[in-house]
């Protein structure tokens, strides 16, 4: 199985993608959006914008712990890690991020089929 990029719906009926590295492992979680082709574009964006690592921010969870955060030019939030245990772990999961992004799969999870959108 390769990278996958999963577009959800919450109960509330909001949008999120989240990205996963071929072995399952999640490496970005996205906000929520109020609709799917918010949710859309922002997918393009981060496809795009994880290239750079000028868009990567690494944060202190506190207690040890790292995570980092893909921003926009502007600084948005488009996705965030989850919780490494040091700073080179960090590093290896924005390599990890940098990899899969571009051969992820798209998979439409708000519809019956969960079919592949891209």
């Amino acid at each position: 199985m390769g990278p996958r990029i999963l577009l959800e719906q919450s109960v509330t009926g909001q949008y999120s993608f989240s990205l996963q590295a071929p072995d399952g492992q999640l490496l970005l979680t996205s906000p929520y959006f109020t609709d799917k082709d918010s949710a859309l574009r922002r997918i393009n964006s981060t496809r795009y914008l994880a290239r750079r690592d000028g868009n990567y921010v690494v944060r202190s969870a506190g207690e040890g712990q790292y995570y980092f955060e893909l921003q926009d030019n502007k600084g948005e939030m488009l996705g965030r890690s989850t919780l490494y245990s040091d700073e080179q772990s960090v590093q290896e999961g924005i390599a990890s991020l940098k990899r899969c992004i571009r051969a992820g799969k798209l998979l439409d999870l708000t519809t019956p089929e969960g079919r592949p959108v891209l």
